[in-house]
């Protein structure tokens, strides 16, 4: 089953949770929210219980920090250099059929035919090129996103396990010291 990405409309598989072209998480999901903001972090004290401690959202500051470039003028390039590259393939057989109906000869109008075709060839390589690039540049900041909300996540579990660590050996030495 698959679901479709509100942002972008591409379609991705229903156990995954971003999008794979955009990135956006999944209609549905939420993302984990702080009440408190990430460098306050409180102890509780050891007769009470602790207070449930939410994870940022890192993927907000990621894209706080790092807003993906819009390259929507060089997408409409590479769509409209691919149209004229074949407008220019059919102006090519046109004028080779011409010449060929008009006595022209076939070399001629093989020569006649060639510039269209060097030009609609070279327009369609421009138009991958940059669809070439296009993907490169979503590739590069999906990858980016990715590591930045895990390498903060797991910095923030680990801050957190530093904490409850902390909070145990502290338990366990009033503890004893309460049996002495």
């Amino acid at each position: 089953m698959l679901w479709t990405c509100p942002k972008c409309q591409n379609q991705n598989e229903e156990c995954s949770l971003y999008c794979k072209y955009c990135g956006e998480r999944k209609v549905g999901e939420k993302p984990i929210k702080t009440s408190q903001p990430r460098s306050h972090i409180s102890t509780p004290t050891p007769k009470t219980t602790p207070k449930i401690q939410h994870l940022s959202n890192p993927e907000q500051s990621f894209s706080h920090q790092l807003k993906p470039v819009d390259f929507e003028v060089l997408d409409t390039y590479a769509a409209i250099s691919m149209a004229v590259g074949f407008i220019c393939y059919a102006s090519a057989i046109i004028i080779f059929f011409f010449s060929l109906f008009n006595d022209l000869g076939f070399w001629s109008g093989l020569v006649m035919s060639l510039t269209p075709l060097i030009i609609g060839f070279s327009l369609q390589i421009v138009s991958e090129v940059i669809n070439l690039f296009l993907h490169g540049q979503k590739s590069w900041y999906l990858t980016s996103k990715y590591t930045y909300v895990n390498s903060e996540l797991t910095s923030e579990l680990l801050k957190k396990i530093e904490m409850l660590e902390a909070q145990i050996i502290k338990l366990c030495n009033d503890e004893n010291e309460s049996k002495n």
